[in-house]
Parts: structure tokens; sequence; C-alpha cells
């Protein structure tokens, strides 16, 4: 049995298919009999243990500014076009070589500067963890878990529109949620 406390924010709200996606994941990796997320109303962020904590690791932030190392001329001349996030990505995923160069660029502000700022917390004399990001490979046997429930279901299905063709995916959803 696992309990997460989400806050209700649009990024946790389980009506949104990212957000079932990942209470799958976590459903189908841990093996669990039970999950039980349970969201806070909007507002009462005194009431979320891991949204109270927040403004403590706020403190630990004061000294980071959000930097990376300089990369290649082509990639800079890249990033300058791109916009959001988004942009980003489609770059990425037409040339692989983008992410692994953004991905070095930004390993010295993860490692050094936010690792060291939040190892050096504590709560009730219990110091932080600090885990490094998730590999490609961790992430594609995460996705083997998901696909047990339907091989049809792709890393790109991210509406429920996406993904209400997909019988079994869909079938998972009344059979364990409520």
């Amino acid at each position: 049995m696992l309990l997460v406390y989400r806050n209700g924010g649009p990024d946790h709200r389980p009506t949104f298919m990212p957000v079932q996606r990942a209470l799958m994941y976590l459903f189908l990796i841990l093996d669990l009999d039970y999950l039980c997320a349970v969201l806070t109303p909007p507002g009462h962020s005194w009431r979320n243990p891991a949204e109270r904590i927040m403004s403590f690791r706020n403190v630990g932030l004061q000294i980071v500014e959000i930097m990376r190392t300089q990369c290649s001329d082509d990639l800079e001349t890249t990033l300058r076009k791109c916009n959001n996030i988004k942009d980003i990505r489609s770059n990425g995923t037409s040339n692989p070589e983008i992410q692994v160069e953004l991905n070095n660029s930004l390993r010295e502000l993860q490692t050094l500067l936010l690792g060291s700022a939040f190892s050096n917390q504590k709560l009730k004399i219990k110091p932080f963890r600090i885990f490094n990001p998730s590999s490609k490979e961790a992430i594609e046997k995460l996705w083997s878990a998901v696909q047990t429930v339907d091989d049809s279901f792709q890393p790109t299905d991210m509406t429920v529109k996406q993904v209400e063709n997909k019988i079994r995916v869909m079938g998972f959803f009344p059979t364990h949620c409520r």
C-alpha cells in the first residue's frame, strides 16, 4: 500500500492523462495492491506535508542561480531560437546529440550547486537524500511495465483523446481506480 500526497495544482490533477500515467507507473512498477493519491484542497498548502516543506527547501535555493555551462556554438544558436521547453524537446528528438550536450551542460548545476544546497539541509535531524536524474534505461524499464497493460500505449500518448481508443488502458482505470 502506498499513500501519495499531492497538491491541487494542475500538474497533479488525476483528470489529466500524464498524472494518470504516473500513478499507473507507480502502481505497476512497485507491484502495489493499493495506491491512494490524496489531493489537498487548493489554497491549503499548510495541510499538505509536501508543500509545507517547500518553504524550507527554498531557503537552500537562495544561493542557486539557474545556470548551465556553455554548449557548442551550434547548440547555443538552436537554444536561442527555442521559446519554451516543448521547442527544446522537439529539437532534442530530431537530434539526439542535443540531448546529450544539454544534459552535460546541466550536470554541474545538478550535482554541485543543487546537490550541495540540499544535502546540507536536514528535517528532524535526518539529512535530505539527493538522487540522480533517471537514466534512459530506467525510464525504458518503467515504460515496459506500463506496456504490460497495453503494448500499443506510447510515451507520446498524453491526453485522454489519444488514449481513449486503447481498450486495455481504458479498461485498467475502471478496474483499478475509483
